[in-house]
């Protein structure tokens, strides 16, 4: 881990302020004040933020890379829960309590996070209730989120799952370019797998039959670009 000594007035890029929900509506002063908090942490592809059950007391917004959040299960596999991107906000059970981690974060690729320690947070708070609602607001939907995979598991087939979560990662992480529609995937197959409790085998040759039936196309092993939006939505419902 590499600590970052700078300031958001001379970050380069856009103030990661700007790109949380739970921030909207603030003034430019008030997010002046949120700049003056932060301190910029930046992992490396494999490297661990936070261990299940370990301590931890800030607010983290990644700037910039993904992340994943898993717990180990009793056949030690990974059971993942979340991903994380650009604008995505975590840690936030740390602002009103001590707590300790629920998952294990890892980084997919070179990560930077912006912090804020709770008691700093506090304090904002206290003066702008309105970040408390919009943070229950997003834990809301990241439980209504979770409640929706678990749900895909257990009731729908194995090829609408597959289907599900690329409609998942297309509106995540997708992008449009001169008429393409390409999705750069978080995972592998064995992650996807693990994420929506199938076998790495299972996922492979469910993609494939999405290639063959013209819906998407790989484009290398992490790289897919869909050709039949209205399909692959079909397949997943």
């Amino acid at each position: 881990m590499e600590v970052i000594a700078i300031h958001c007035d001379q970050c380069k890029e856009r103030y990661c302020t700007q790109q949380v929900s739970i921030f909207n509506g603030l003034t430019p002063e008030e997010n002046a004040k949120i700049h003056g908090l932060i301190q910029r942490l930046s992992f490396k592809k494999g490297e661990l933020l936070i261990l299940d059950g370990q301590a931890y007391d800030r607010l983290m917004i990644v700037h910039g890379g993904r992340l994943k959040a898993y717990r180990d299960t009793a056949d030690g596999k990974q059971q993942i829960l979340h991903l994380f991107g650009p604008g995505d906000f975590l840690g936030e059970r740390a602002l009103f309590a001590e707590t300790n981690s629920a998952y294990t974060l890892e980084a997919l690729t070179n990560v930077a996070v912006c912090t804020i320690p709770r008691e700093a947070f506090q304090a904002l708070l206290d003066e702008h209730p309105s970040i408390s609602k919009k943070i229950l607001e997003t834990l809301s939907d990241r439980l209504t989120h979770l409640e929706r995979t678990l749900e895909s598991m257990g009731a729908k087939t194995i090829e609408k799952r597959v289907s599900a979560v690329l409609v998942d990662f297309a509106e995540k992480f997708g992008k449009r370019e001169q008429g393409r529609f390409e999705v750069e995937l978080p995972l592998n197959r064995e992650g996807i797998a693990n994420y929506i409790g199938l076998t790495r085998e299972t996922v492979t040759r469910k993609m494939k039959r999405l290639e063959r039936d013209g819906v998407i196309r790989a484009n290398g092993n992490k790289i897919i670009e869909i050709l039949d939006w209205e399909a692959l939505q079909d397949s997943g419902e």
